[in-house]
């Protein structure tokens, strides 16, 4: 950003590019006009709430049929990369103070893709945050429709969310600078 002179952006990261999102609101959130997570969240640090969206997860159906096949496929791949007698990945990312941002936040999670435990946290701390949950879609369906890029595109650069085209989306919950929130 720097190299190009650009002060501020928005920033959008889906999965592993969520957890490169969260850094960065970390180590510079002022550089920030919105945030969004696709695919991810910010871990949650209560563990009596990371039990509460755990529940809450478990009680959403499940993916069905090749849905469920290609997750499958998709983390036994995974797993293979990974060498058998490698040491667990040991990094410590900065954590970020999710009630100090001034920034606006969407989450973008497929139902079948455990999307409150990815955003509890959001959902508690942030000041402006939406959450938006893909009915029917997993971690890699979710990217394969334009529900994700439409949901982005919604989260407009000067603070304020759209209210349109939410038809093919199921909006579970906004909250807003006062806390209050709409269904």
């Amino acid at each position: 950003m720097d190299h190009l002179k650009i002060d501020r952006a928005h920033i959008h990261g889906y999965s592993m590019g969520g957890a490169i999102t969260g850094q960065l609101l970390a180590m510079i959130p002022q550089r920030f006009i919105t945030a969004g997570f696709g695919g991810s969240g910010i871990h949650e640090t209560d563990p009596k709430v990371r039990a509460q969206a755990e529940a809450m997860d478990a009680a959403l159906p499940k993916a069905q049929g090749e849905d469920a096949a290609g997750m499958e496929r998709f983390r036994a791949r995974v797993a293979q990369m990974r060498p058998a007698n490698a040491p667990p990945i040991a990094s410590t990312p900065p954590q970020v103070d999710v009630t100090t941002l001034t920034v606006p936040i969407l989450g973008v999670n497929g139902s079948f893709d455990n999307p409150y435990a990815k955003t509890q946290r959001l959902w508690r701390e942030a000041r402006v945050f939406e959450n938006v949950i893909l009915p029917g879609k997993t971690h890699l369906t979710a990217i394969a429709t334009s529900d994700e890029r439409r949901a982005a595109a919604l989260h407009r650069g000067d603070g304020a969310l759209h209210r349109r085209e939410r038809s093919a989306m199921t909006l579970r919950h906004v909250r807003g600078l006062a806390g209050q929130t709409t269904p």
